[in-house]
């Protein structure tokens, strides 16, 4: 017996693929972003302990 035509069904393991990799990248960025955005808020941190130090000085 002849199965039916089904055109998507060999390309179904490629877009699955494609879109397990979208969702590492866009994890990924989320990351990237989240260490930098801490990284950041750290900087700020020693700056404004740098000024305040600096402004208690005689």
């Amino acid at each position: 017996m002849i199965e039916p035509y089904q055109p998507y069904e060999p390309n179904l393991d490629r877009i699955n693929d494609a879109e397990q990799m979208r969702r590492e990248r866009e994890e990924q960025l989320r990351l990237e972003q989240e260490r930098i955005r801490q990284q950041e808020a750290e900087r700020l941190r020693q700056l404004q302990e740098q000024a305040r130090q600096s402004s208690n000085r005689p």
